[in-house]
């Protein structure tokens, strides 16, 4: 039986997204949210990883919403839609 694995995170990014690309010429973007006293890896893959790249920055409150997996002791989080909810403390 399959288990659904789906999750909803909301918080702030702890510094600017970073893109990269793989062999293949896959673009994923990285990127560290801060919620309340843990800090979660978040990887947006293709178009989703594209958009967060260009127009999100530091400080910036994202509600995402994606598949989580444990690595290393660390929650890591593949998020399938980021939504931009405003810049924190605006």
């Amino acid at each position: 039986m399959k288990t659904l694995n789906l999750a909803m995170l909301e918080g702030t990014l702890t510094k600017k997204p970073e893109l990269w690309y793989t062999a293949n010429g896959t673009s994923y973007c990285k990127m560290t949210v801060k919620t309340d006293g843990n800090e979660i890896t978040l990887t947006a893959w293709n178009k989703v990883a594209d958009v967060c790249a260009e127009y999100l920055n530091k400080g910036d409150r994202v509600r995402a919403k994606g598949r989580l997996k444990e690595k290393d002791g660390k929650l890591h989080m593949e998020g399938t839609s980021i939504d931009y909810l405003k810049r924190a403390g605006c």
